[in-house]
């Protein structure tokens, strides 16, 4: 039932996001196009320029917001399927809730990779004339570094268990105010409060390794994201705990 769940979440996230991810390709190619025409000459007009520079900054908010808002679109779309009236529906199938959070972070993560890649590959495209050959080189040859040191291990780890703990943190949020009656106001200060915490503590690990001396040796090891993948999982575990037990005995459909 998990992978028809699964299936299911992707087909919606394909159907929202599609548009979104050929709008973002067209924007780029439009950009490679005039890039190409300024050039050789060709596009040196004053409104040329101007609506090259406008479609450079609209791409450039685009890119910054486009990750940021695939984690916003999942935790919408736990809230609306499980807490709204779609969740009359959704609560009456033969499926626990355990496997709906599951089916939902893996949608969200596959998701949050693929608009990394549109990124990067956007990026490629659009600056290639300026070095970011060089770049992505280099940023390859960072990833096999870390990989014959044994460092890329640890830091996917905390990485990982700290966007599973993000998400889980949203559905959190989103179950608390259904419980509550609805109210945005609470939701949203539960989940600022949450991630300030997370925040408070993450900064008390580092400069406990800081003020010990040891915070290099620690992260030449990988201690220290180990120390962070602990911290993320055992977060996510509550979380997880929390959220399925309101789905389960203080469920509050809006």
């Amino acid at each position: 039932m998990l992978g028809k769940l699964l299936k299911y979440e992707l087909r919606y996230m394909i159907r929202d996001f599609i548009r979104i991810y050929l709008f973002y390709g067209a924007l780029v190619l439009f950009l490679v196009f005039m890039t190409f025409l300024i050039k050789v000459d060709n596009g040196s007009g004053t409104l040329f320029i101007s609506l090259y520079t406008t479609l450079l900054s609209v791409y450039s908010v685009f890119t910054v917001i486009l990750a940021f808002l695939t984690i916003t679109h999942n935790i919408k779309r736990f809230r609306v399927n499980m807490f709204s009236r779609e969740g009359y529906l959704t609560n009456t199938l033969p499926v626990t809730p355990e496997q709906h959070i599951v089916a939902k972070l893996i949608a969200g993560a596959v998701n949050y990779i693929i608009s990394y890649i549109v990124i990067l590959v956007g990026v490629f495209l659009l600056f290639s004339e300026l070095g970011v050959r060089l770049s992505i080189s280099s940023l390859f040859r960072d990833v096999f570094d870390l990989t014959k040191n044994g460092k890329l291990l640890p830091q996917f780890l905390a990485t990982s268990t700290g966007f599973v703990a993000l998400l889980l943190c949203g559905y959190l949020s989103s179950a608390v105010r259904s419980m509550i009656g609805g109210s945005k106001t609470k939701g949203t200060l539960l989940l600022v409060g949450m991630i300030f915490g997370y925040l408070f503590i993450s900064i008390m690990i580092s400069v406990t390794f800081e003020s010990n001396g040891n915070r290099y040796e620690a992260r030449s090891s990988g201690l220290e994201s180990y120390i962070f993948s602990i911290f993320h999982t055992c977060i996510a575990a509550v979380e997880f705990y929390f959220i399925t037990h309101i789905i389960k005995n203080r469920l509050n459909l809006q």
